[in-house]
C-alpha cells in the first residue's frame, strides 16, 4: 500500500513539472500535493527531505512551511 502512494506521489510531482510552464499556478500546487504523498509515506525521502533542508534552508524552508500540518483553530469564546 506504501509503495502504491509513493509511486502515486511520484507521478503527481511529474505532473506538475509537465504543468509548470503553463502559464499560472498550476504547477507548484501540484508539485506540494505530490510532495505531501511522498513525505507521508516513504520514510527514505523524509530523510532526504530533511537532510537537504539542513544543507540548504533558505530554498527548502517556503516548501516546508507549505508542507506543515495546519493546527485545528479553536472556536472563538462568546
Amino acid at each position: 500500500m506504501r509503495f502504491g502512494l509513493v509511486v502515486l506521489g511520484a507521478v503527481v510531482v511529474l505532473a506538475g513539472v509537465l504543468i509548470a510552464p503553463v502559464p499560472g499556478p498550476g504547477g507548484i500546487p501540484v508539485i506540494v500535493v505530490g510532495l505531501m504523498i511522498v513525505l507521508r509515506n516513504s520514510f527514505k525521502a523524509r530523510r532526504h527531505f530533511v537532510r537537504l533542508h539542513h544543507a540548504h534552508p533558505r530554498v527548502i524552508s517556503p516548501l516546508r512551511r507549505l508542507l506543515r500540518r495546519r493546527r485545528p483553530q479553536p472556536a472563538p469564546a462568546e
